[in-house]
């Protein structure tokens, strides 16, 4: 084989990893991708193959602060991750932790040889969990094929199917947006599982109103007691579920608010919408507390901030 072959240079792309196949010669790999930010999106479409972590060598640096979820098109993965074995195949969700994975066989379907996947990768910093949180779920296969699973499968694909249209902009944009709805999907998922989540069915139920929380964040209405109503529980309890997080919901709320206002502020894309439209695209209904908020939270006013952020260089 020489260096630019197929096999040579999708074994290259997993350092840290051996890539094995019985079709070295004739192998395929290919696909299509969307970066959006910190987020990328992929198509991958490979021969069948098996993928182990290397013992010894290499350096597999690159993958260790990154999550995946696998959704397979065509064919099955089946894959070892800590000491979980999964059989994954199309129509359902796998999310896994690249440090923990020891290794995985793809392979095709009936209809065609090659593997085919949806796939989702991105750093863990960006999800609201902790690695206990996540436990629960990581490594195992859940189904795809209704409610959050779903809509997650066909916003990927659309995204895929779409990259060349998105401005680039609108890729920083939708990579929030899909982190989101990530953070959602797996709240969910930590909830079902919650016997193996800390604190039990509370703390499931905790992660899922967090996430709930930033699907509705333009919501000028979102208030204790609306969230409390989505989940048929009383407002006393949403506060009591909210006092491990050491801020009253009303305060986690607005965090929330301002880290977004805060992003809009930066981009050059909102340079011409003006602060208090910013304020109010997420759910601030009176410009003053907004920027009082806002110099509380960062130490300059919303206008400063936005000087800085687009005239610096970097």
């Amino acid at each position: 084989m020489t260096a630019g072959d197929p096999f040579d240079l999708f074994e290259n792309h997993l350092a840290g990893l051996e890539v094995t196949t019985a079709h070295d010669r004739a192998f395929q790999a290919g696909g299509r991708e969307a970066d959006l930010g910190a987020v990328q999106v992929a198509v991958k479409s490979v021969s069948p193959m098996t993928v182990r972590r290397r013992r010894t060598g290499g350096d597999g640096a690159w993958h260790d602060e990154q999550y995946q979820i696998v959704m397979p098109v065509h064919g099955t993965i089946t894959a070892t991750w800590g000491a979980r074995d999964a059989k994954v195949t199309p129509g359902e969700v796998y999310a896994h932790d690249m440090a923990r994975l020891e290794g995985c066989a793809m392979t095709g379907s009936a209809e065609r040889e090659e593997f085919e996947m949806l796939l989702l990768a991105f750093p863990r910093s960006l999800l609201p969990f902790g690695a206990a949180d996540l436990d629960g779920v990581l490594g195992r296969s859940v189904r795809g094929t209704s409610g959050l699973g779903a809509v997650l499968r066909n916003f990927t694909a659309t995204l895929a199917d779409r990259r060349n249209a998105l401005r680039a902009a609108d890729r920083s944009r939708l990579g929030v947006a899909l982190v989101d709805l990530v953070t959602a999907f797996l709240a969910g998922e930590i909830e079902e599982s919650s016997g193996a989540c800390p604190g039990g069915p509370r703390h499931g139920l905790a992660l899922r109103i967090q996430a709930y929380i930033l699907m509705h964040l333009r919501d000028p209405g979102l208030s204790p007691r609306e969230i409390a109503a989505a989940h048929h529980i009383s407002v006393s309890y949403l506060h009591r579920l909210f006092q491990d997080q050491s801020e009253t919901v009303a305060a986690w709320i607005k965090g929330r608010r301002l880290e977004r206002a805060r992003r809009d502020l930066a981009d050059p894309a909102f340079r011409a919408l003006p602060i208090h439209a910013v304020a109010t695209r997420w759910g601030f209904v009176h410009p003053a507390d907004f920027s009082r908020s806002f110099r509380t939270a960062y130490g300059m006013t919303p206008s400063d901030f936005r000087h800085h952020a687009l005239t610096t260089p970097g």
